[in-house]
């Protein structure tokens, strides 16, 4: 495990795939596109960060132009945040590009090994999704349903099963 964490905490550091968007504000449109329009505080809730730090974060994203405030049609007295035509543009690219990133890292493997490495992340979000982030909800962090095979291949085919290996979200 140590050498996993290791790992994991390298390809983190050296994850910045995008000079335009970090890390929080790929979650965060990510599960906006994921999801559809939510409050701050309904997407503080789905990613399991406090409400302040979503705040701030979202605050980013509008002031980059990424994402789009607008009025909850529920509730009118409320806003919605949504990610805009260039964010979802900015999303597809770092999405690409981190596919690209781990089809080289999984240059070698069989099928069947992809295949292994689909079924341990997909048990390992569940672990996640109900000891370390209850109120994130298990679908935002199990694959499930059309185009949710471990793998997001920003619309492309791949040859390898594991492709959503960017959704493990410790």
């Amino acid at each position: 495990m140590a050498v996993l964490a290791r790992s994991l905490e390298l390809l983190r550091r050296r994850g910045r795939i995008h000079p335009d968007l970090d890390r929080a504000g790929y979650l965060l449109l990510r599960t906006l596109d994921e999801t559809g329009p939510l409050s701050i505080h309904s997407l503080a809730e789905r990613v399991g960060l406090d409400g302040s730090t979503v705040t701030r974060q979202v605050a980013t994203l509008l002031r980059d132009g990424l994402a789009e405030r607008r009025v909850d049609p529920g509730d009118r007295r409320s806003c919605q945040v949504t990610p805009s035509d260039r964010g979802r543009r900015l999303m597809g690219e770092v999405q690409r590009r981190r596919t690209e990133r781990f089809e080289e890292l999984l240059t070698g493997w069989t099928e069947a090994e992809c295949a292994d490495l689909g079924r341990i992340l997909a048990k390992l979000n569940r672990s996640i999704s109900t000891t370390v982030l209850p109120a994130a909800a298990e679908a935002t962090l199990t694959p499930t349903g059309p185009g949710s095979t471990i793998g997001d291949t920003g619309g492309q085919q791949s040859n390898h099963t594991v492709r959503r290996v960017d959704t493990v979200r410790p």
